[in-house]
């Protein structure tokens, strides 16, 4: 081939040629623009989850927040009002305790106080039998009930006085009906030979009796007890003593038991 038809033939092949690389840049340059669009809005929408994100998260942020503070509040009234049972469960039980000691101040000076006022020795009469009458009487307000726990003993003892008595057997139940208040029951005899007593009033009881000084002493002693108006039960201890006369003295303290509530 000669020259002019050999370029000829080479400038048939460089025009498809430019034209396929024109082409091909052009697709190229769509693509990139392409794939840069898809990157932008790929990046915003990252953005947007990215702030979403940030948004849920203060918004947790905010409700653990509120959640502290209504847990600070529920504990806060919890303790006012824990503080608020106490102090009303003692000032119940204060305005208990004023009730109660206001109704035992009110029974103490309503009930009833039994004990025996008088006693007194009848003359001793040879191989009679030591007989002593004796008064009871209630100096509070209200009337008692006499239980049947109730004793009241005779003792004579002489030549010296009794060191110590103690409850003897058997002794005469002592029987009263209800006591009312400022009334005097009786008098009532209690005597040496009560309840298969033997003793009697002898020779040397009358002289004993009667010396300078005396050197006979007859004992009256037990125990009253009664339930008051309140249900409420007492025993009063009591003992006297005669020497030489007709008329009773208290005892020595220690000398007779003590039954007293």
């Amino acid at each position: 081939m000669s020259e002019g038809e050999i370029a000829s033939a080479i400038r048939k092949v460089e025009w498809p040629m430019i034209i396929l690389t024109a082409i091909i840049a052009i697709a190229t340059a769509a693509n990139v623009i392409v794939y840069w669009c898809e990157s932008e809005s790929s990046s915003k929408q990252t953005q947007k989850l990215i702030d979403t994100a940030k948004i849920q998260a203060n918004a947790a942020g905010d409700q653990a927040d509120a959640a502290q503070q209504f847990s600070d509040t529920a504990e806060d009234i919890n303790g006012r009002m824990s503080d608020a049972v106490d102090q009303l469960t003692a000032a119940a039980e204060n305005a208990k305790t004023s009730i109660k000691a206001t109704q035992d101040a009110l029974q103490l000076e309503q009930r009833a106080w039994v004990f025996i006022s008088a006693m007194q020795l009848k003359p001793l009469v040879l191989n009679d039998p030591f007989t002593v009458e004796y008064l009871i009487k209630n100096e509070g307000k209200t009337p008692a009930t006499p239980r049947k726990e109730g004793r009241i003993f005779m003792w004579i003892s002489p030549g010296r006085p009794a060191g110590r008595l103690d409850d003897v057997a058997p002794t005469p139940e002592h029987r009263v009906g209800v006591i009312f208040p400022e009334t005097v029951y009786g008098p009532s005899p209690i005597s040496s030979t009560d309840n298969g007593g033997q003793r009697v009033v002898q020779a040397g009881d009358i002289a004993s009796y009667n010396a300078k000084p005396p050197t006979l002493w007859i004992y009256i002693y037990g125990r009253l007890v009664y339930t008051d108006a309140f249900g409420k039960g007492h025993t009063t201890s009591f003992c006297a003593v005669s020497n030489g006369t007709d008329l009773f003295g208290a005892c020595p303290e220690g000398v007779w038991p003590t039954y007293a509530k």
